[in-house]
């Protein structure tokens, strides 16, 4: 039997929030997960334009890309803790799981796109 690992059911459907189920259960998930993923996304694309920019002559493409990773990295932090503290009072070790696997995940997209877009695009002709 195949389950659903996220669907949106009809009584949450308004509401915004999603359920996936086959994963320890009916826990509910809201739409953080999905701002969260984007966060992580954008924030290792904005981590790895960082360590680009250290190597170029610019402090200004430096700061610019460090202060971007530094504030995106800290808003990413309010909703890792909060699911945290979710495992851990819980004992929600399919949380737990999930977490790492949409973290590993988004970190990686991000970190791959920016590179390829770094080179591709920002650093064009530049050796």
């Amino acid at each position: 039997m195949v389950h659903t690992v996220c669907r949106i059911t009809s009584e949450y459907r308004d509401s915004g929030v999603l359920d996936y189920a086959g994963l320890g259960g009916h826990e509910v998930m809201d739409y953080t997960w999905l701002a969260w993923a984007v966060l992580l996304i954008v924030q290792n694309m904005a981590f790895t334009l960082v360590s680009r920019a250290r190597n170029s002559k610019s402090l200004w493409y430096n700061a610019g890309a460090s202060v971007a990773s530094n504030l995106i990295w800290f808003a990413s932090q309010f909703i890792l803790i909060d699911q945290f503290i979710k495992v851990l009072k819980d004992s929600d070790w399919t949380r737990a799981c999930i977490l790492a696997a949409i973290y590993t995940t988004c970190t990686v997209i991000g970190s791959v796109s920016m590179q390829w877009f770094a080179i591709n695009k920002i650093e064009k002709g530049v050796k």
